[in-house]
Order: C-alpha cells, then structure tokens, then sequence
C-alpha cells in the first residue's frame, strides 16, 4: 500500500513553535532524519558511477524559540545541527557507507535555559536512485523518464538553479506526490510548484526523487538522481 505523504511536516509546525496559551505549556521539540542516496560521478572518464550516502537532520522547538539543537545516535554518532532563524539542518558528508541504523536522539536547549529531547528511528532501508533514461527539452516543457524506483512509497521532480536553490518542484498541495510506481512525467509552466518562472538558456538541475515513507516519521529515505538541462534548447 503506497503511504501518503505530509508536506512540510517541520515547517508546519516551525509556523508555530512560538505560540503559547495561558497555561505556559512546556517547551519541546520535533525532529526527523532520514538518508539521502545519490549517484556520484567518477572522477576518472569511463568508471562506474558509486552510489553515496548522507544522513539529513532537521528539528524545530515548540511553545519556544529553541537555540541549540544537537543530535546523538548509533556509534558515538554526534551532530550539532545549523540554526537558521530558529529552523535547524544538517546534511552529514556523502560516503559510501550507508548512515548507522538506530534511536538518533534530538537534544533541545531553549532560550529559558530550558531542555528537552525528542526521539527518531533510522532502519537500514534506502533507495537505489533511479536511472533517468530519456530527457526530452522543448520550448516551454521538458520530458522526463526513468526506469521504476523499487520500494519507492513516492516520487518528485525538482528543478534547481547554478545557484543550487530549487526553483519548481512536481509536488502541489492539490495533487500531492507522483506514485511510487511512477516512471514519466513532464515538467511544464503550468503545473507544479515555481519559485521562479524558467529562463531560456538558462542551465538547470533535474532531480528524479525516490521517497520511502518512515514508521515514525515522514521520511525514512530520499534517493536522487540529477541530470543538468538547458532550459528551452
């Protein structure tokens, strides 16, 4: 059965992490890992691209503004997390070692002085990346295929900019995520989520995403695979 996905699971509750009531709730947190696989390029013309791996952490306080948020797990595993406007990510080093599976534990510090934790569960699951098979460009569309994803609960298509900022996802709050067993799809001005309006000639990444659905949070795993286009040629 193919899970559905929430969006934004930190970012919406990021949306309120300041709010209190009259009852001085406590602080808390939430937070998610989740590995990201990815095809490397050799480095040597004629070798076999590897598969690499990364651990992704995100996290948020709620009912107050966290200031640290440090992350412990599976093998002395330490990480201090990124705080962007009390939003905090990290991404580990790509290896070719898949992350530890285990209880990751999030450690919040709040600005009161206040701590607290909050728990998630790495398996040892990834996904393969896909292998894009066919990249069609066109005026004002571009074509995309890609061989199925196994295991995969859901599927998305990115575009990012030469400045590594995502531009269009194929994800919409109206249509949700493509199927897991999706294998096409094509990306157009007239679907799908733009941050800003594609320019001819312009150079862009195309990220075929495979997303694995996780028991204790959204995501368990993300593969991608990324081919550059020209925008319109």
């Amino acid at each position: 059965m193919k899970r559905i996905f929430a969006q934004g699971l930190i970012l919406a509750l990021f949306a309120g992490f300041t709010a209190c009531n009259d009852d001085d709730p406590a602080p808390y947190g939430a937070g998610e890992l989740y590995v990201i696989s990815k095809l490397e390029q050799p480095t040597v013309e004629g070798e076999t691209p590897t598969v690499v791996y990364a651990l992704h952490m995100e996290a948020v306080g709620q009912n107050e503004v966290a200031t640290s948020v440090t992350v412990t797990g599976p093998g002395s595993a330490s990480y201090t997390l990124d705080n962007t406007s009390g939003y905090f990510t990290k991404n580990t080093e790509y290896s070719s070692s898949v992350p530890l599976e285990g209880t990751y534990t999030f450690n919040y510090t709040f600005t009161s002085g206040a701590v607290a934790t909050s728990q998630d569960v790495l398996s040892a699951e990834v996904l393969a990346p896909a292998t894009i098979t066919m990249i069609t460009v066109s005026d004002d569309q571009v074509d995309v295929e890609w061989e199925e994803v196994e295991g995969a609960d859901a599927m998305e298509i990115v575009l990012r900019n030469s400045e590594d900022e995502m531009v269009f996802r194929s994800t919409t709050a109206s249509y949700g995520y493509l199927n897991g067993d999706e294998t096409e799809y094509t990306i157009s001005t007239s679907a799908g989520q733009w941050g800003d309006a594609p320019q001819d000639g312009e150079t862009y990444t195309l990220e075929v995403r495979g997303l694995l659905g996780g028991t204790q949070s959204y995501y368990q795993a993300i593969s991608i695979a990324s081919e550059e286009i020209v925008w319109g040629e």
